[in-house]
């Protein structure tokens, strides 16, 4: 057993050496365009890591490999990691909340679609919160690193909150007008109806919470809304 794990971490080894002087120019390249790269916005930041974490992808250990070069930016790498990390969170948080988008699974009933809404923002609003209180050493660490800042994600996100706040209002708004038109259709039974209010009941309730919450999140409401 010993044998084997000498022989696996002569073998990893020799791997490292060996992406050391297979790679070197690449990463001796990289060193340079890293500590000159100085975007202007952030979806250039994504592009210039997405062809970086592509090369990085071809090495066996990255922490071990780039031990072998001193230059190696490691502070900056980080801080270009973070940056592009944070605009991915912040994009599929606001696809979380598109209930428009492909990826969004509708319930199969008012009051569950309503809750799914509730819970989807509830993940969003958490990340958000985070997000605002480490924004202003978030925007000085990277001002340092020359990297830039979007001041705007976070309202993206509350954005696409008060979309989702009035997409539950109308939700509720339409099954009253369904119980409303129910209360007057004689085929229904009293137990069907009663069970019809109490969703109905169930749903006003949640969009009224949801709403109040929503409205805190995002400051405030539009006209619509």
């Amino acid at each position: 057993m010993a044998k084997d794990e000498l022989e696996g971490r002569s073998s990893f080894q020799k791997q490292v050496a060996a992406d050391r002087e297979k790679y070197k120019g690449m990463l001796e390249g990289w060193i340079g365009k890293v500590n000159s790269f100085s975007p202007t916005d952030v979806a250039e930041v994504e592009r210039f890591m997405g062809e970086l974490e592509g090369d990085m992808s071809l090495l066996s250990d990255e922490n071990m490999v780039l031990k072998a070069f001193s230059e190696w930016p490691h502070r900056k790498v980080e801080l270009l990691r973070e940056c592009a990390a944070r605009s991915k969170d912040t994009k599929e948080m606001v696809t979380s909340l598109d209930v428009a988008s492909p990826h969004w699974r509708t319930r199969p009933n008012m009051v569950e679609e309503a809750n799914h809404v509730v819970q989807a923002l509830a993940r969003a609003q958490s990340a958000v919160d985070f997000m605002a209180r480490t924004a202003d050493e978030d925007k000085k660490k990277f001002a340092e690193a020359g990297l830039p800042w979007d001041a705007k994600q976070v309202t993206r996100v509350k954005l696409a909150g008060l979309k989702v706040a009035k997409y539950v209002m109308k939700l509720a708004l339409s099954a009253h007008q369904r119980y409303r038109g129910a209360c007057g259709d004689a085929t229904l039974d009293a137990k069907a109806l009663d069970h019809l209010k109490s969703q109905v009941q169930s749903l006003l309730e949640t969009a009224l919470k949801f709403g109040f919450r929503v409205h805190q999140f995002t400051g405030g409401f539009d006209k619509e809304a």
